[in-house]
């Protein structure tokens, strides 16, 4: 036995109290290696005010460190019913040399959830524990789910674990197809495509109403999506007695050019299903291009007479020639000088302030036609402005 821990003993120092708390205080000898180790213990359960926490971790490297291992970084539910919970269990080891805590059990969504009971949360080097993990049909919107649950623990390298839980419910009605894919269209020659909206349960299915949806903006049905539906007659369901529609979707005469994402809302009387939401895409053209991006504001700015401000300029390509119609803007606010090319086929709107527009961030639209022969597209602009009024002149 060293020196050190001699003394300590004989001087009653708190290692050996400690020690001797834990051994019983029988009296019995024990070795350095089992004594550094028993004061070791008492540090990890000590509260962090107790004077046990004075006296360093006594580890050989990381050897007394915990590590996490969990059975996969995703756990499929498959089918769940859509009236009960599915549940599943996803298995959490400890294969480090040191406790493994597991303090929280975070979700990216409260119908996915995870749990371990309190005797759990605490894991042993070598052993293991299953988590419970459910997922709440009347919490997941529609009928398919992937959520993310990270596990949080003191795992010095692994502190957080994310696992992905994937659960489809089974449906009360069919949807067909869920989404689609409009793919890249010329304006000129949109097609209306249907979905089929099929009951599957033997409630009878309604759809009560069916609306485009901008998530920017939710209280105000978008115009660049026109949707309509039907019930079809009887005689056309496939399944007799269970309902069936047709929703009707097309783009609008004046939707925007560009890549798009478009959403619209179908209402129906399935009570965990008020609202579902189908997710149309694409790339919209026609015979004219415009830069930079209508999809996006143009910032028409007048920042107090800086020199060398850029204008601001919308330019129309086209592979024929155009004339530009109907020009409709803010006469109070805006000034707008379109200018061609000799063949028409390009034109160059620059948008100003007009020194009278008052200062600040507002908005404004632009609207004309761009016509070709017998070709007719209303093209509409949104615009930010901002004006800044020039620093007084120093004296």
């Amino acid at each position: 036995m060293n020196l050190s821990i001699s003394r300590a003993r004989s001087c009653g120092l708190l290692l050996l109290a400690v020690a001797c708390f834990l051994a019983g205080c029988s009296g019995t000898p024990v070795s350095d290696e089992e004594f550094l180790k028993k004061v070791h213990e008492r540090q990890q359960t000590a509260p962090s005010d107790s004077s046990a926490a004075l006296a360093p971790p006594i580890t050989e490297g990381n050897a007394a460190l915990p590590k996490i291992e969990v059975g996969a970084d995703s756990l499929d539910l498959g089918i769940i019913p859509n009236n009960d919970f599915g549940r599943g269990e996803l298995r959490i080891a400890n294969v480090g040399k040191g406790p493994l805590v597991v303090r929280d059990i975070q979700t990216s969504c409260a119908c996915t959830q995870g749990h371990l009971d309190e005797a759990q949360k605490t894991i042993a080097p070598g052993a293991e524990v299953m988590m419970k993990v459910t997922v709440d049909p009347n919490r997941v919107h529609g009928f398919h789910s992937r959520k993310t649950l990270s596990i949080i623990s003191n795992d010095p390298n692994r502190g957080a674990v994310e696992v992905k839980v994937l659960a489809s419910v089974d449906p009360e009605f069919a949807v067909i197809p869920d989404t689609y894919d409009f793919g890249a269209i010329n304006r000129e020659n949109v097609n209306e495509f249907k979905v089929i909206v099929r009951q599957i349960i033997d409630t009878p299915l309604v759809i009560e109403k069916v609306l485009p949806f901008d998530p920017a903006n939710p209280e105000i049905p978008p115009g660049d999506l026109i949707v309509t539906h039907t019930r079809l007659p009887e005689d056309q369901w496939t399944t007799p007695g269970k309902a069936e529609y047709e929703v009707h979707v097309k783009l609008a005469p004046d939707a925007p050019i560009g890549k798009f994402v478009h959403q619209f809302n179908i209402f129906t009387n399935v009570p965990r299903v008020r609202v579902l939401r189908f997710t149309t895409e694409g790339t919209l053209s026609t015979f004219y291009a415009i830069d930079p991006d209508p999809a996006k504001p143009l910032l028409v700015r007048d920042m107090g007479g800086a020199p060398n401000q850029p204008p601001s300029v919308l330019k129309i390509r086209s592979d024929r020639a155009f004339t530009l119609e109907n020009m409709n803007f803010d006469a109070a606010l805006l000034q707008v000088a379109p200018q061609f090319n000799p063949e028409n086929t390009v034109a160059e709107l620059t948008v100003s302030l007009l020194p009278e527009a008052p200062p600040g961030r507002s908005t404004a639209t632009l609207d004309f036609d761009i016509v070709a022969g017998d070709l007719r597209q209303t093209q509409h602009i949104s615009i930010t402005t901002l004006k800044v009024e020039p620093k007084p002149a120093a004296n």
